[in-house]
């Protein structure tokens, strides 16, 4: 065996082997970046629940029955919920004018002594408090101290997500 062979030999594996480690470092760089942008993208998705949710609580105005009406001040609000299916736990209710607002937190089987239901027997119940269900509509009164309130909005609270951005918000009537 020549000398010159047995260079050219080791020569060719050389480069193989080169070849062959840049591959793995480039395999291992892509595992390494990959690991940190899926962990920021997972981050950043978190609250994209609320977007799945928006426009499926609606305040409803048909037949006059959200309205505000200052003498006793009681805040009447009827929420119709779309049939699209949510981890809905419970909802705020803001009310106010173009200077004041103040916010209600209504849970799912929740009491309270400032919100009342109707529920299926007609009558309004503050104890066990419902949320709507999918395609469903609750009408809710609410005892407020407030002298205007002009303005009413609804906020989803989802099981994972928390509270929601704004999901309907309307103009309502006032009655005396």
């Amino acid at each position: 065996m020549n000398i010159r062979n047995l260079i050219k030999n080791k020569h060719a594996q050389g480069e193989v082997i080169t070849t062959v480690l840049l591959i793995l470092i480039s395999i291992a760089a892509v595992v390494i970046v990959s690991s940190f942008v899926l962990n920021m993208v997972r981050e950043n998705l978190k609250g994209t629940e609320c977007f799945s949710v928006q426009g499926q609580l609606t305040i409803n105005l048909e037949g006059g029955i959200t309205a505000f009406h200052s003498i006793p001040k009681q805040l009447i609000v009827a929420i119709e919920r779309g049939t699209k299916d949510m981890n809905l736990t419970g909802m705020v209710i803001g009310y106010g004018d173009n200077y004041n607002f103040k916010t209600v937190e209504i849970k799912q089987d929740s009491s309270s002594s400032s919100v009342y239901y109707l529920d299926l027997t007609g009558e309004w119940s503050n104890s066990n408090i419902q949320i709507p269900g999918p395609g469903g509509l609750k009408t809710y009164n609410i005892t407020v101290e407030m002298t205007n309130v002009s303005k009413v909005s609804i906020i989803p609270i989802l099981e994972k997500g928390g509270k929601c951005d704004v999901s309907d918000e309307k103009d309502i009537s006032i009655v005396n």
